[in-house]
C-alpha cells in the first residue's frame, strides 16, 4: 500500500517535468482470505449474541437479560452479584471448549 502511495506520489511530482517519466508498475497483493461461509441459520441459530441474566434462585437466571429491576428484570440495586453477561455465538458453537454455556445457548436460537 506504501509502494503504491509513494509511486502516485512521484508521478504527479515528476510528471510536472519537461522529460516524461513512467511511474512504476505496482504490484498490489490482496489480504483478504475468502473462507467458507455459514450463515447462521445453517448452524441453527438466529442471533450472534444475547445478553443473559445471572441471578441465581430467580426466575431470571439463565434467561434473556431485561433491563429493568427484578422481578420484572434481572437487575437488583446495589448488588454487584446479580448481572448480565454477553454470551456469543461462537460459545455455542464448540460445546467442548465451552460447556459451562451449553445450557443457555437455546437463547440464540
Amino acid at each position: 500500500m506504501l509502494r503504491l502511495i509513494v509511486s502516485i506520489v512521484l508521478a504527479l511530482t515528476l510528471g510536472c517535468g519537461e522529460a516524461e517519466i513512467e511511474a512504476p508498475e505496482v504490484i498490489v497483493e490482496s489480504s483478504i482470505v475468502e473462507t467458507p461461509t455459514m450463515s447462521t441459520e445453517d448452524a441453527g441459530f438466529l442471533r450472534d449474541e444475547a445478553w443473559v441474566c445471572h441471578h441465581p434462585g430467580t426466575k431470571m437466571h439463565n434467561k434473556e437479560c431485561i433491563e429493568e429491576p427484578y422481578p420484572e428484570g434481572c437487575y437488583v440495586r446495589g448488588n454487584s452479584t446479580v448481572f448480565c453477561w454477553l454470551l456469543m455465538r461462537p460459545e455455542c458453537e464448540s460445546p467442548h471448549k465451552y460447556p459451562e454455556v451449553q445450557n443457555v445457548c437455546h437463547i440464540l436460537k
